[in-house]
């Protein structure tokens, strides 16, 4: 498993996407999903980058944790994409665009 999507990684997200929807509120939540869904958001775990159409969004430095995801593939949707959900919620609160 070297690349996972926003969409592959939602399958196994299901107590963060619940943390996410008391903080900030269903309907942010999902506009912001789809907003990345639509941008094609996804993670590199060999590398630790994080990368979407208008290129590399995040990069964790001295990365070497790619093997803890095939035990935990949750982890990859708190690790690689939580961070930008939560930050395009607080955005479009703000009364921004995602």
């Amino acid at each position: 498993m070297n690349k996972v999507t926003l969409t592959e990684a939602l399958a196994d997200a299901g107590h963060y996407i619940y943390r996410l929807n008391e903080r900030w509120g269903v309907r942010n939540v999902e506009r912001a999903i789809a907003y990345h869904e639509g941008k094609n958001l996804r993670a590199y775990l060999l590398t630790g980058i994080t990368q979407d159409d208008d290129g590399q969004q995040m990069r964790f430095l001295n990365y070497d944790w790619s093997h803890l995801y095939d035990g935990m593939p949750e982890w990859v949707f708190a690790d690689f994409f939580m961070y930008r959900i939560a930050n395009s919620c607080a955005r479009m609160e703000r009364g921004l665009d995602p």
